[in-house]
């Protein structure tokens, strides 16, 4: 493979080679906005147990992404595109939203409150 990057994980179905998983793949980027996000409105060890989770449940979800992309690119390659460049994406932070969502709940209403004040900012 002369002068191709031939850095990252390499995944095969069948002993047939499928794709390669680069950083931005592994979804730490969005684990950390999601980290930054929960603790903006941090509340005590609720907040830690609450993040520690959603880590938890975030892995869980890229695991099965990557899984179900790679078994797309193996089976309906015409898709791929749209599925890694749309849909996988919308799956992975459309958890973030699912747990931030929830994370409202369990932090309490001081943290609605407090994102309120927080965002009048960009209505001025």
């Amino acid at each position: 493979m002369d002068g191709i990057e031939t850095k990252g994980l390499y995944f095969y179905i069948n002993e047939q080679f499928t794709t390669r998983m680069v950083e931005g793949c592994n979804a730490i980027s969005v684990a950390v906005l999601f980290l930054a996000f929960i603790f903006a409105f941090y509340k005590g060890k609720t907040t830690y147990v609450f993040a520690f989770f959603g880590l938890i449940f975030l892995y869980v979800v890229n695991v099965l992404r990557i899984c179900a992309l790679n078994m797309v690119y193996l089976e309906y390659p015409d898709y791929f595109h749209t599925a890694h460049e749309y849909f996988f994406p919308a799956i992975i932070y459309g958890g973030v939203v699912l747990l931030l969502h929830g994370g409202f709940g369990i932090l309490g209403e001081a943290a609605v409150l407090r994102f309120h004040d927080r965002s009048d900012f960009l209505l001025h």
